[in-house]
């Protein structure tokens, strides 16, 4: 074991604590994440699965996520005209990733497999937290390096189901251009 990191943080709705591990280009994140709700709490459980690989001048990694989303309550919204009953409690996701960089440019694409709702996302810094059941979820993201910052493209569609207005086929798509600078 090379690298030991033990994080707490608390986020807007979001307690987190983790354990990662790594050696030789392999690594594995586990992570849980506490949603707190008032008429609920959402605990989520990760366990990341990551391989970084060189092949001549490009690099990359794979990643594979499973998560297990747990609802400890019974009602969406209990005050509001449109109520929610979780009828389902428990969801196990998975979320698959390729990276990849070659002479500094950068392009990745990333899938989930499997319903999730309340999920927390990108190291606990996203929280889908609006009673979507999400389905379907795909993501490409192309874009360069240079010295100090970072252009990148990105895209994503989602497809789910809105809960208390139980409305079918709801897509999201987002497509966003990002700068990122480095000091």
């Amino acid at each position: 074991m090379q690298y030991l990191d033990y994080t707490f943080k608390r986020y807007n709705l979001v307690a987190k604590g983790g354990v990662t591990f790594e050696k030789s280009g392999l690594g594995m994140n586990i992570d849980y994440y506490r949603s707190d709700y008032k008429p609920f709490d959402v605990n989520q459980y990760n366990l990341s699965v990551y391989k970084g690989f060189k092949i001549d001048e490009l690099k990359g990694n794979f990643t594979v996520d499973t998560m297990f989303i747990r609802i400890d309550g019974d009602t969406y919204n209990p005050n509001a005209p449109k109520q929610y009953h979780f009828y389902k409690k428990n969801y196990n996701p998975m979320f698959v990733k390729l990276g990849l960089n070659y002479q500094g440019y950068i392009g990745g694409v990333g899938a989930f497999f499997g319903k999730r709702i309340f999920t927390v996302v990108d190291g606990g810094l996203k929280v889908q937290h609006y009673a979507i059941k999400q389905d379907k979820t795909y993501m490409v993201s192309l874009g360069k390096k240079f010295k100090n910052f970072d252009i990148t493209i990105k895209y994503s569609y989602q497809n789910g189901k809105e809960l208390p207005e139980n409305q079918s086929d709801v897509d999201t798509k987002v497509a966003l251009l990002q700068l990122n600078y480095r000091f």
